[in-house]
């Protein structure tokens, strides 16, 4: 029995362990070398996009009164893409999706009072909001279509490029404008129209308690207390934050020369 156990003992030294962790797995040096190489994507830029031949322009020039939204954008075409939309006119929305030609199979895949689902097959050549550009370099943060166009959020890691996003998109006949651009440690979340989370949840409790009603079924006292800042505070807030909502939405600026008549 026993020179069996040497035996057994022999042929392990002369084959080696049979599970024997390797000795850089636990070796700090040997983890120092195999770190993660570091590129951070520290600008954001939010961009809007137009032209005849982007996908599904034609739709939304024919339809301003809805808002579409994209699911899952890649680079590449997919073969079907889903899209949300929020409004009320999906009849007229309907009708301009059957007559694009930048998409076609439109389908509906659900459906809500306020907002519905479809199912469309981009063409191939047509440009996608994530154009294929390899020098591009960008991360899609989101995409929801504004003024007849799209307006894009996306991460770079330098300026250059976006440049050559900007340089792509002249070339291919799309309408390039820059709405805000930023460092990542600093964007604080804006939207489309250009509100800080921070603003847009002032108006949503204005909103919801009945400020804006007629008579109001909550005074600026009692925002203030609600929200734990001060009387003053809120009504500065609330007409810049007005202000700036109405200004962007639609579309205009403030002419302080102009008087009305």
């Amino acid at each position: 029995m026993s020179g069996e156990s040497n035996n057994a003992t022999n042929k392990s030294s002369a084959d080696g362990p049979l599970e024997e962790p390797s000795p850089t797995a636990s070796d700090g040096a040997g983890s120092a070398s195999t770190s993660i190489a570091t590129d951070l994507y520290d600008i954001v830029a939010e961009v809007h996009l137009s032209g005849p031949e982007l996908l599904l322009v034609p739709t939304l020039e024919a339809t301003s009164d809805v808002t579409v939204t994209t699911e899952n954008l890649t680079a590449t075409t997919p073969c079907h893409l889903f899209i949300s939309v929020a409004g009320e006119s999906f009849d007229a929305f309907e009708r301009a999706l059957q007559h694009d030609h930048t998409v076609a199979e439109p389908t509906l895949v659900e459906s809500h009072e306020n907002r519905r689902v479809y199912r469309v097959r981009p063409v191939t050549d047509v440009e996608l909001l994530a154009p294929r550009c390899p020098e591009l370099d960008a991360r899609i943060i989101d995409v929801q279509s504004s003024d007849g166009g799209w307006v894009v959020q996306m991460q770079l890691s330098n300026r250059e490029a976006l440049v050559s996003f900007r340089d792509y998109c002249l070339d291919s006949d799309v309408t390039f404008r820059v709405n805000q651009l930023g460092n990542a440690n600093d964007w604080e979340g804006t939207d489309v129209v250009g509100l800080t989370e921070k603003q847009k949840q002032l108006l949503r409790i204005a909103y919801k308690y009945g400020y804006y009603e007629i008579p109001r079924r909550i005074s600026q006292n009692e925002l203030a207390r609600e929200l734990d800042i001060s009387t003053s505070a809120i009504s500065q807030r609330l007409r810049r934050d007005t202000e700036q909502l109405i200004g962007a939405t639609l579309g205009v600026e403030k002419d302080c020369d102009s008087e009305l008549s």
